[in-house]
Parts: C-alpha cells; structure tokens; sequence
C-alpha cells in the first residue's frame, strides 16, 4: 500500500523502520422493537377519531388533499 511516497508492509511497519498506527472504526446498529398494546376501548377509539376529525377540520388542507385523505 502506497501512502505520500512511504510504503506499508503486511505487519504495520514503514519502509523507514517506524511503527504505522491504526484507525480502527466500527459501527453498531440500534432497533427498537415495536411496542404492543392492548386493543382500545371503545371511548378510546371515539375519542381517536373526534381528534383525527378535529385536526382535519382545522387543518389548511386543500380539497384535493381532503379528497385523498377520504379515500384512504
């Protein structure tokens, strides 16, 4: 490996004779699981859908948004 004009051999040394040190880097990957509930209550779930309609209502939607959110 060839590096501004000093080269590397296989064990860390330089053609100088000086010890060559090491970046090592590693990563890990956190996931969080997903949390699981118990089903809604039926107040719970009219409660869920006053505020769903509540922030349409009160939204600057446009018609054609509003059209899209119904159909879905």
């Amino acid at each position: 490996m060839e590096s501004i004009g000093i080269s590397y051999d296989n064990h860390g040394w330089n053609s100088s004779g000086g010890r060559v040190t090491w970046d090592l880097l590693g990563s890990i990957c956190v996931e969080r699981r997903p949390v699981i509930t118990q089903d809604l209550h039926e107040i719970e779930l009219r409660f869920k859908k006053y505020m769903e309609e509540a922030g349409v209502e009160n939204s600057h939607y446009s018609d054609h948004e509003l059209r899209h959110i119904e159909d879905l």
